[in-house]
């Protein structure tokens, strides 16, 4: 099984991705394009998703506080992260 699609709206510099992606996906970009973010993203989920922590020790430890994880640039206050995943064949 593998992240197939990654769906970002409002998540640090991106106000909105969608991202499709291989069983080995390479990042590859000028500097501040946002793939460092986009690394974050997979430090955050698997924090989140340990037992004995949750969103807000996940968000303090990889964004150092909400105002991180949010774009600022957005008029919206909320973060939509959607995770597609498939099977590898």
């Amino acid at each position: 099984m593998y992240i197939s699609k990654i769906r970002l709206k409002n998540y640090t510099s991106f106000e909105e991705l969608e991202l499709d992606l291989n069983p080995l996906s390479i990042f590859i970009g000028a500097n501040n394009t946002g793939k460092s973010n986009l690394l974050k993203l997979f430090k955050f989920l698997k924090i989140n998703l340990e037992i004995d922590k949750g969103i807000n020790e996940a968000v303090d430890e990889v964004f150092f506080g909400w105002n991180n994880f949010h774009n600022r640039q957005s008029k919206d206050d909320f973060v939509e992260i959607d995770i597609t995943f498939d099977e590898v064949l």
